[in-house]
């Protein structure tokens, strides 16, 4: 009986498992996602959890969103494996200050496309015409890589040219 089974196992099981492969477009704590399913977001650093390597940002107004979604808060957790860059050397999630703008790499969290409701609060009282009911840019919760500007644009090789000081008004051109 017990022999049976485990030549069951060990032919059809087996199968089983092989064909049965993870979403892409999800982020797993023990396997690096694709880059092409990947969404790049900026925005301000408004709350961090060092311990669990949690935050919230506040992202960055775009047209992509409803005008009642510009300022609404998007929680993230860092991957085992991401990174933060603070002025362009590798840093931990303590080492960044609030209010830090931050552009971020993020993925699908474990769930998936998932709407994630907006917590009861005095903000709905306040604004009666709001459209959704979730945030949504929720579902990307998983942090790759956390940079701040400075990173950013060292990382771009971006660069400014300045042809003038003027020291009177403080004004760089």
């Amino acid at each position: 009986m017990k022999l049976t089974t485990v030549l069951f196992f060990l032919l059809f099981g087996f199968q089983f498992f092989v064909f049965c492969e993870k979403n892409e477009s999800i982020a797993y704590p023990d396997q690096f996602p694709s880059l092409k399913h990947a969404k790049f977001m900026g925005g301000e650093i408004t709350m961090i959890d060092h311990v669990n390597r949690m935050g919230i940002l506040r992202p960055d107004r775009s047209d992509e969103h409803n005008k009642y979604h510009w300022d609404l808060p998007h929680h993230f957790e860092m991957l085992p494996y991401g990174i933060i860059y603070r002025y362009g050397a590798p840093a931990t999630i303590r080492d960044i200050d609030l209010g830090t703008h931050m552009h971020g790499i993020f993925f699908l969290g474990k769930q998936g496309m998932y709407k994630v409701p907006l917590l009861e609060t005095q903000y709905f009282q306040q604004i009666r015409n709001q459209p959704n009911e979730y945030s949504p840019d929720s579902p990307y919760s998983q942090a790759l890589r956390l940079e701040d500007d400075f990173s950013f644009y060292l990382r771009q090789k971006a660069t400014w040219q300045i042809t003038h000081i003027d020291h009177e008004e403080g004004k760089l051109t």
